[in-house]
C-alpha cells in the first residue's frame, strides 16, 4: 500500500514529534482517544467461521495486522469450499478500507471486504489426457 502525504500534512506531523511522547493531536502515541477506545469490528459476512463474530476492539495501531488477517481467512475459507465443491478459484481480491480519527486524526483501517470469482470445473478437463484422446477418437 502506498500513502501519499502532502507537504503540509508532513510538517505537522514533524512538528508533533517534536514535543517527547505527544503525537500530532497531542496525545501520545501509546495512549487512545475515547473514540478509539470505543470503536468495536464485526464481521458481516455469512461466513461463521472467521473471527471477529462478536464486536472486538482493536486500536488503531495494530487494525491493518488485525483486518488484513481476518480478510486471509475469508480467502483461505473461499479456497476450501471452492475446491470441496469442484470450482476453480478464478479471483480473490482483498480490499482494505482506511478512515481517519475524528478525533484524534489517527488513520486506522476501519474494514475490509474481500471478492471471490470462481467457476464450475469443466468434468472433461478433470479427466486424464489419455482418456480424453478416447473421447475424441
Amino acid at each position: 500500500m502506498v500513502v501519499d502525504i502532502s507537504p503540509r500534512a508532513w510538517e505537522a506531523y514533524k512538528k508533533g514529534q517534536e514535543q517527547p511522547g505527544r503525537g500530532v493531536t497531542g496525545i501520545g502515541d501509546d495512549q487512545e482517544c475515547q473514540t478509539c477506545k470505543n470503536r468495536r469490528y464485526v464481521d458481516v459476512s455469512d461466513d461463521p467461521s472467521v473471527s471477529f463474530q462478536s464486536p472486538t476492539h482493536i486500536s488503531p495501531g495494530q487494525s491493518a495486522a488485525a483486518v488484513s488477517s481476518h480478510e486471509g481467512e475469508h480467502v483461505a475459507h473461499e479456497r476450501a469450499n471452492a475446491e470441496q465443491e469442484g470450482r476453480e478459484i478464478i479471483s480473490q481480491t482483498v480490499t482494505l478500507n482506511t478512515s481517519i480519527c475524528p478525533e484524534c486524526k489517527k488513520v486506522y483501517v476501519s474494514g475490509g471486504v474481500t471478492r471471490t470469482i470462481s467457476r464450475q470445473v469443466n468434468q472433461m478437463m478433470n479427466q486424464p489426457k489419455n482418456q480424453l484422446e478416447d473421447l475424441f477418437a
